[in-house]
C-alpha cells in the first residue's frame, strides 16, 4: 500500500473514531494525528475529491458511505491486530501502535486468517 493511501485510511479511521463522540473539525484532526493545520486540509480536499468525506457548515467533517466503510474496515482491522498482540502478553499502549503501523500492509488473505485465529484464541473483552 503507498503511503498515501495509508495515511488517508488513518484520516477515515480517526474521523470515525471522533465522530462517535462530538462533531469532527480538522483542528480535531491536527491535534489527534499530530499534524498541522495546512496538512489536515491537504488530505481533507483529497478525501472530499474522492467522494471520502464531505466538510459541511462550521466546517464539521463527516463521513460519506464509502469513507465509513472503509474506517470500519482499517478500524476492524486494527483492534483485531492490537488484540493479536495484547494475547501475546505486548502492552495495550505498544500493540496499539504496531497494530497502526500493521493495519494497512496486510493482504487480506493474511487478515482473515489472523482475524479467524484471534476470534478463537482472545475472546473480546466485555
Amino acid at each position: 500500500m503507498t503511503k498515501r493511501a495509508y495515511r488517508l485510511e488513518d484520516y477515515l479511521k480517526r474521523i470515525h473514531c471522533l465522530s462517535k463522540s462530538k462533531p469532527v473539525h480538522p483542528v480535531d484532526l491536527a491535534r489527534e494525528l499530530d499534524v498541522s493545520k495546512p496538512t489536515v486540509s491537504v488530505y481533507l480536499r483529497q478525501l472530499q475529491e474522492e467522494g471520502y468525506v464531505v466538510v459541511g457548515e462550521h466546517h464539521i467533517i463527516t463521513l460519506t458511505p464509502k469513507g465509513l466503510v472503509i474506517a470500519k474496515q482499517t478500524q476492524q482491522r486494527h483492534q483485531t491486530l492490537q488484540r493479536l498482540l495484547e494475547g501475546f502478553g505486548v502492552p495495550s499502549e505498544i500493540a496499539a501502535a504496531d497494530a497502526c503501523e500493521i493495519e494497512h500492509d496486510l493482504s487480506r488473505q493474511s487478515y482473515e486468517a489472523i482475524k479467524r485465529f484471534v476470534n478463537s484464541q482472545y475472546p473480546k473483552k466485555k
